[in-house]
C-alpha cells in the first residue's frame, strides 16, 4: 500500500512540474510574438485636413497564427472612450502595410493608401515600419496616416539569455513565422484582416489600390 501511494506520489510531482513548464513555454511564446508600436512625429506638410497625421497614442500588436490582436496601448484612454473604439472597430476591416528595413520605394505607395483610407471609412489601415526606416520617413512622408515605428527592443538590456533572446524579436520574422510566409526585405508587404482581426490575405510588392479597395469592401460586406 505504501509503495502504491510514493508511486502516486511521484506521478503527481511529475504531472504538474510538466505543466508548470509547459505553461511557461506558452508565455514565452506568446510573449515573443507581442510588439509594440510609437507613432512617428513628422512634419504636417499636407493641407488634407480629413486623416489625422498626428497621433498621440501608441499601439500594441499580438500575433498568434493568423490571428491578430491591435490594441490602442494609450494610458490615459477612458473607460467610455475605449468602449466607444471597440464598438466602432467591430464594423471595420484591417490592413496592416509593413515595411521592412531596406523598403525605400514603400514610401512610394503610402500616397494611395492615404488615398484608400478617405475612399473606405470601414478600413482601419494600420502602417508599420522598421525602425531602421525612421530618419528617411520623417524626412520624406506628407500623407496624414499615422506611422508606427516597432519599439518593442527599446530600452532592453540583455543581461540573462533569455533577455537576449527578447532582444531579437523581430516583427517581419513573426508575420513569416505565424502567417507562413516568405517577405522579402526590400518589398512592401500587406495583411487583410477581417472584422475579428483573423488574417484573411496577404499580399507583396506594388499592389493597385483598386485591387485592395475591392478585398477591403467583400470583407467588410460579409
Amino acid at each position: 500500500m505504501k509503495t502504491t501511494k510514493l508511486k502516486y506520489s511521484l506521478f503527481l510531482a511529475f504531472f504538474c512540474a510538466f505543466l508548470f513548464i509547459a505553461c511557461n513555454s506558452d508565455t514565452h511564446k506568446k510573449k515573443d510574438d507581442a510588439f509594440s508600436f510609437a507613432p512617428l512625429s513628422v512634419q504636417d506638410k499636407s493641407q488634407d485636413k480629413s486623416l489625422d497625421a498626428s497621433p498621440t497614442t501608441s499601439i500594441s500588436i499580438a500575433l498568434h497564427k493568423t490571428k491578430f490582436n491591435i490594441k490602442d496601448s494609450s494610458p490615459t484612454s477612458s473607460t467610455t472612450t475605449k468602449e466607444n473604439t471597440k464598438d466602432a472597430q467591430t464594423h471595420k476591416v484591417t490592413l496592416i502595410y509593413y515595411m521592412p528595413s531596406e523598403c525605400l520605394s514603400c514610401n512610394d505607395s503610402l500616397t494611395h493608401l492615404n488615398l484608400l483610407a478617405k475612399n473606405v471609412p470601414l478600413l482601419d489601415i494600420k502602417i508599420i515600419a522598421s525602425d531602421k526606416l525612421k530618419d528617411f520617413l520623417k524626412e520624406d512622408y506628407t500623407g496624414k496616416l499615422p506611422i508606427y515605428i516597432d519599439t518593442t527592443d527599446e530600452g532592453l538590456k540583455p543581461n540573462t539569455k533569455q533577455d537576449a533572446k527578447l532582444a531579437k524579436k523581430d516583427f517581419m520574422n513573426s508575420l513569416e513565422t505565424n502567417l507562413g510566409v516568405d517577405i522579402k526585405p526590400d518589398q512592401a508587404f500587406y495583411v487583410l484582416l477581417d472584422k475579428n482581426q483573423e488574417a484573411v490575405k496577404s499580399y507583396e510588392g506594388i499592389i493597385l489600390e483598386e485591387n485592395l479597395e475591392l478585398d477591403a469592401r467583400a470583407l467588410i460586406a460579409k
